[in-house]
């Protein structure tokens, strides 16, 4: 009589290779001091993707094993199953790109969680920049981290890498926080050279930053301007602010043109109110250069140019490089 080997001691269980005899544990960023590039989106999409791919090949196993048992009881010693060894290389290949297009495509806020970076921009930067106040032509009191917006993220690092930082009387983090803010706020202003288009509560927003050269010589400070434009189509109410960092600047005549046409003046006076006290005073870092239909700078076709704000400087807005759908849609408030 044929003996052949039990099913419960030799294949309900299948041997299990050295990659199943790993144990996996959900990881940490702080398991990897010196990394700013972890982050725990791509540590707990590493995780799920190596569980997956650990539970893929138990099953893939189990079903060879299934297929063997069966191949003895009948007496088909002869057969292979090499169909088996294809269809579960296969699947690993799969389940590797999937984990690793997975992985690539985690959110970037490598260094800091969303939420702990909107504390510390609640507890260091909205003193300033509320909606009322709008020092430096920003507001940050309604801040989300999660919220794409690299022009507004290249204008924080900006103020943050000049001092910013502690301009509101709270304080600084300690050195560990400011660096993982300071390496989030820098991977959220990527791209910030280009058109970023949002859309929120009715209002179509587009933003973009221009940088010009040190305005010292060695210095490592670059010298940024946003410009952003806002428009509800339903009203054609529409808005277009110029703002700029580091340096505040105020006395001072700049000019705009559009399209290379007829400069339009505009003066900049007066002084902003920082910190907590309200006692320190700074010239502005914002200026509005259009408040819609009404404004006297026209809508560009091509370029934006900005001169002499600061002495000598020349930043150009490309609006050719503007969605065109949005580029229409934006013109029709201003």
């Amino acid at each position: 009589m044929w003996s052949f080997p039990s099913i419960d001691r030799d294949y309900r269980e299948p041997p299990r290779s050295n990659f199943q005899k790993l144990r996996f544990s959900a990881p940490n960023a702080s398991d990897f001091p010196g990394m700013p590039w972890v982050n725990p989106w791509r540590l707990g999409g590493l995780y799920a993707f190596l569980e997956y791919t650990k539970r893929r090949e138990h099953t893939i196993l189990m079903s060879e094993k299934l297929v063997r048992y069966e191949q003895l009881s009948s007496g088909c010693f002869g057969q292979h199953i090499d169909g088996f060894s294809s269809y579960r290389e296969s699947n690993m290949r799969v389940a590797f790109m999937v984990g690793f297009v997975a992985i690539i495509y985690m959110p970037l806020w490598a260094a800091m969680p969303p939420a702990e970076q909107n504390a510390l921009v609640m507890k260091y930067c909205t003193v300033c920049h509320t909606d009322a106040a709008m020092n430096g032509g920003l507001s940050l009191q309604h801040y989300d981290a999660v919220k794409r917006d690299p022009s507004l993220a290249a204008m924080i690092l900006s103020k943050l890498n000049n001092g910013a930082m502690g301009a509101a009387g709270n304080g600084v983090p300690d050195k560990v926080s400011q660096k993982a803010w300071l390496d989030s706020t820098r991977e959220q202003a990527a791209g910030a050279s280009k058109w970023f288009l949002s859309r929120e509560g009715g209002l179509l927003a587009a933003s973009i930053v221009r940088e010009v050269p040190p305005r010292k010589p060695e210095s490592t400070d670059v010298p940024v301007y946003r410009l952003r434009m806002v428009c509800n189509a339903s009203t054609g109410v529409g808005e277009m602010q110029l703002t700029w960092s580091p340096q505040p600047q105020t006395g001072r005549t700049m000019i705009a043109s559009v399209d290379g046409n007829s400069p339009v003046e505009y003066k900049i006076e007066g002084k902003e109110s920082m910190g907590n006290s309200g006692t320190v005073q700074t010239g502005h870092a914002s200026l509005l250069l259009s408040n819609g239909k009404s404004g006297e700078l026209t809508f560009a076709n091509k370029s934006l140019t900005i001169r002499e704000l600061f002495p000598g400087e020349t930043v150009e807005f490309p609006f050719s490089e503007l969605d065109q759908k949005a580029h229409a849609e934006l013109r029709k408030c201003f």
